[in-house]
C-alpha cells in the first residue's frame, strides 16, 4: 500500500540513524542477524533505507556489535558503538547518534528508524522526506490508525534538547513536547511498522515474506 500522503515536494537527501543496538532479549537471540530473503533482518531495513536514498545510513549498535558490524559489511552505511546501549530505553542509542552526526556535517534533521522492522517501504520512507521537505523545522511521525509509528524525523534544533536528557528519561519527554510543531504521514499498511521482538513474530513475518514473493 502507498502511503496516502503526497510527497511531490523535491525531497532533500537526509541521514537517517538505524537503532541496532539492543539485546533481543525476548528473541533469544541477535535479531538484527536473523536471516530474511537474501540478507538479515537488519540488512532489509537498510536496504530500504538506501533505495529510499538517505544518507547518510548509520548504524547505531550496542549488544553482538562485533557481528552485527560484519554482517553489513559490504553495505554503504556508516556504524557507531553505543557503550551505554543497555541504559535505559532507546534513549541512549538516539543521543549516540545524534552527537555522532553532529560531529561529521550539518544537517537539517534526522530520521530515526527501527532495525527490526522489516516490512518498512522505501514509498513510506520517501513520503517523509518529502513531508519534511516542506518545513524541515518541525517533527515528522509516521501515522497509523491514529498513532505514531516510526521511522520519525527530529530537526537539528532538538538535537541539544534530546541529547541532554537525563539517562532515565525517554525520547518521548522531547517528543511529546505539545508545544512543539509536528507533521503526519499517513500510511494505510500497518506491515510497515511491525516490529519482530519474539520468534513468533519472526516466524508469522518470514512466512507472510516467503508467501508474498511466490
Amino acid at each position: 500500500m502507498q502511503p496516502s500522503i503526497s510527497s511531490a515536494t523535491a525531497a532533500i537527501p537526509l541521514p537517517v540513524l538505524v537503532m541496532a543496538a539492543g539485546a533481543s532479549r525476548r528473541m533469544g537471540c541477535p535479531k538484527q542477524l536473523l536471516p530474511l530473503g537474501s540478507g538479515t533482518v537488519l540488512t532489509t531495513v537498510v536496504d530500504t533505507l538506501l533505495a529510499a536514498d538517505c544518507n547518510p545510513v548509520v548504524c547505531v549498535l550496542g549488544a553482538s556489535s562485533t557481528q552485527v558490524a560484519a554482517a553489513l559489511v559490504g553495505w554503504s552505511v556508516e556504524t557507531v558503538y553505543n557503550p551505554d546501549w543497555d541504559t535505559g530505553e532507546m534513549l541512549s542509542s538516539v543521543q549516540c547518534g545524534l552527537r555522532h552526526l553532529s560531529q561529521v556535517e550539518t544537517h537539517p534533521g534526522c530520521l530515526i528508524a527501527l532495525g527490526d522492522q522489516p516490512g518498512l517501504t522505501a514509498a513510506t520512507v520517501r513520503a517523509l522526506v518529502g513531508t519534511v521537505a516542506h518545513d524541515p523545522n518541525r517533527m515528522v511521525f509516521c501515522s497509523h490508525g491514529m498513532r505514531r509509528h516510526h521511522p520519525i524525523y527530529l530537526p537539528a534544533s532538538l538535537w541539544l534538547r534530546i541529547c541532554e536528557l537525563p539517562v532515565a528519561s525517554t525520547l518521548r519527554a522531547v517528543t511529546g513536547d505539545p508545544q512543539l510543531p509536528v507533521a503526519y504521514v499517513n500510511v494505510d499498511s500497518f506491515n510497515d511498522f511491525r516490529d519482530l521482538d519474539t520468534p513468533e513474530q519472526y516466524d508469522s513475518y518470514r512466512a507472510q515474506a516467503m508467501s508474498d514473493t511466490g
